[in-house]
């Protein structure tokens, strides 16, 4: 959502959406993961850290069920991966070039 909010044209947001739609999608399970970033969120302010965002601990959440690495460029994740088992990497600059 966060990606395609960010585009600057309709041929760029097609182009993303066509790569974004080739990767895998982890989908919500119930309350359970919307109370498992409520307890991210507490871990973090507990230690003094702030996530600006509850999607990000939401996102987070689901991540950590899942296993997966977070690619990012929000400080949110940072946050997060500091205080709990969330694994991150972060990028710079996404540059979409038009796939040949």
């Amino acid at each position: 959502m966060e990606l395609l909010a960010g585009t600057r044209s309709g041929g760029e947001r097609a182009r993303l959406r066509a790569r974004l739609i080739a990767l895998p999608r982890l989908t919500l399970r119930g309350l359970a993961d919307f109370e498992s970033a409520a307890e991210l969120y507490r871990t973090c302010r507990s230690r003094g850290a702030t996530v600006r965002k509850l999607m990000d601990c939401l996102i987070a959440a689901v991540a950590i069920r899942e296993k997966v690495t977070v690619l990012h460029n929000d400080l949110d994740y940072e946050v997060l991966a500091r205080y709990t088992r969330l694994r991150t990497e972060r990028y710079r600059a996404l540059r979409i070039v038009p796939s040949r």
